[in-house]
């Protein structure tokens, strides 16, 4: 019997896009958007205390230096409590502003929720269409393999794309096809909005 293939285009505004004209995960984009966000301005915010740390840093090598150097024990006493009053605020800065364990609660959270909603349409989409071929686009790329960003709104995106975990989608896709059975198949996303796959005619607007 002729097996049913069936296209799929992974997207940000909406999730999963099928050749059969059916979409998944709509407003996806959503959470990726107050995500990446979220993110840009953590850590916009961490460099002010960072910069703050580094130059209590470079004050508390001075006084380290000056120390080292024969002083009464009157003066040593006091460039050690100096010391000891720069190391206590740069301990603070550093265990408080980032709030490390609060962001990676915060992010793990996040990435949690996101990863249900790809769960669930994932599963949708494969009961849905009943495919016996997937294809997906390969989106394997890295950020290595990226020229620098030409512009800030370039480098929006690519922060967009990379709080995605496209990773991560493309895993449960794989996952989830394997349990029901499905093949699936990569192909190069290079123009496959733009033309027809059937005759190569390209489309009046993207698909």
């Amino acid at each position: 019997s002729k097996k049913k293939k069936v296209g799929m285009d992974k997207g940000l505004a909406t999730l999963l896009s099928c050749s059969s004209g059916h979409e998944y995960g709509f407003n996806f984009s959503q959470l990726v958007n107050a995500e990446a966000e979220r993110i840009n301005r953590r850590n916009t915010n961490r460099n002010e205390y960072i910069q703050a740390a580094k130059e209590l840093r470079y004050e508390l090598s001075a006084l380290q230096a000056k120390l080292a150097i024969k002083h009464s024990a009157k003066t040593e006493r006091r460039l050690r409590n100096r010391i000891g009053s720069f190391e206590r605020r740069i301990s603070r800065l550093e265990e408080r502003h980032q709030g490390s364990k609060l962001y990676h609660r915060q992010h793990a959270r996040k990435q949690c929720n996101m990863e249900r909603i790809m769960n669930m349409s994932i599963r949708k989409m494969l009961l849905t269409e009943k495919p016996d071929v997937l294809v997906k686009e390969d989106l394997s790329f890295t950020k290595e393999k990226l020229p620098k960003a030409a512009n800030r709104y370039e480098a929006k995106v690519r922060r967009k794309l990379s709080s995605w975990s496209k990773g991560t989608l493309d895993d449960r896709i794989e996952y989830l096809c394997d349990c029901l059975g499905i093949r699936t198949v990569d192909v190069n996303p290079a123009y496959t909005s733009q033309f027809c796959p059937n005759c190569g005619a390209r489309f009046s607007e993207r698909k």
